[in-house]
């Protein structure tokens, strides 16, 4: 009886010592029959070839890491897991670990997760280091995982932006509690994410499109009409005619400028007024609105003719020729 309650605990002991977690967000898909917690590979510590002391406590052992692979050869955690990782788990690759990475593509979280139970993300005492690559690009690291992402599951933001394209965001982590350190990899497929949205830490771009909005002004004309006097005259034997010179009003909308209450979009070269355009059209004549200077040469007004001499912008002078009256 009491034997087979110490072979209970200590199995239940190698599970735990194993059982540390996996990548929630973006969702990962493991092979069947194994256990997604376990570390894949060990490197040592004695043989890393980094200097430093691997035999303190957990936060001691993970700031001399953090000096050491700083002056080290190695140009990142990814760099370094992949070329000392030695594989412990069966099936297990350095890269993807034990998920598939030909599973259903994923869409990008806005943040990425670790999880490992209901009341745990990164198991507390294992202190270490963590990255996340979209491909190529390195989009998140912390240099102490555990220490710094608390809750169940752990939430970390990334440069969402740098998955753009992408096929696969890798995982890393590596446990330092004790010399010989943990790797922890796995692998999501992606759909390819637009980077559309703006990541919670990182500043992005959005391929947004934007389309210009233009308000189309209608151009008000305000018509001048010339006010002429009549004069009548007064005849006794010889008739006799005074002569009223026309007064107008001022010209319209300055007829004599090459612009006028045009709206232009975008540096148009247009000559003719009342014209509207957008992103420069080089036409010359475009709806154009003739105001008070039509081609009419002549107007009558009150039975007298009226007539004008070179009408352009302006009356010039006005003749009034009365007919005779007898009294």
């Amino acid at each position: 009886m009491h034997c087979a309650t110490l072979i209970g605990a200590a199995a239940l002991i190698v599970s735990n010592v194993n059982a540390h977690g996996w990548l929630g967000l973006p969702a990962v898909t493991f092979r069947d029959g194994v256990d997604k917690t376990q570390f894949i590979a060990t490197i040592e510590a004695s043989t890393s070839g980094l200097s430093g002391s691997y035999s303190g406590s957990p936060a001691e052992n993970t700031a001399a890491f953090t000096t050491a692979i700083s002056s080290s050869k190695y140009s990142s955690l990814k760099d370094l897991a992949t070329s000392l990782g030695q594989i412990v788990a069966t099936g297990a690759n350095i890269e993807c670990g034990l998920t598939d990475p030909n599973e259903s593509p994923q869409p990008l979280p806005d943040h990425l997760e670790w999880t490992h139970s209901d009341t745990e993300g990164f198991t507390s005492s294992h202190e270490g280091p963590c990255e996340a690559w979209c491909d190529d690009t390195q989009v998140f690291k912390d240099d102490n995982c555990a220490a710094h992402f608390t809750t169940a599951p752990a939430k970390m933001t990334y440069d969402k932006s740098g998955c753009v394209g992408a096929s696969r965001l890798t995982f890393y982590w590596v446990a330092l509690h004790s010399p010989t350190w943990q790797v922890y990899a796995n692998c999501a497929a992606l759909e390819g994410g637009s980077g559309s949205s703006t990541p919670s830490s990182n500043s992005t771009s959005s391929g947004q499109s934007d389309t210009p909005t233009v308000t189309t002004a209608t151009p008000t004309s305000a018509t001048a009409t010339p006010t002429v006097t009549t004069a009548t005259p007064v005849a006794t034997t010889t008739p006799t005619a005074t002569t009223a010179t026309p007064t107008s009003s001022g010209s319209v909308a300055g007829e004599a400028d090459e612009d006028c209450g045009s709206f232009d979009v975008a540096g148009s070269d247009e000559e003719d007024c009342g014209s509207f355009d957008v992103a420069g059209i080089d036409e010359e004549d475009c709806d154009s609105l003739s105001v008070a200077g039509s081609n009419a040469e002549n107007a009558h007004v009150s039975e007298s003719s009226l007539s004008f001499d070179n009408i352009d912008s302006s009356y010039k002078s006005g003749k009034v020729q009365p007919q005779p009256q007898y009294l």
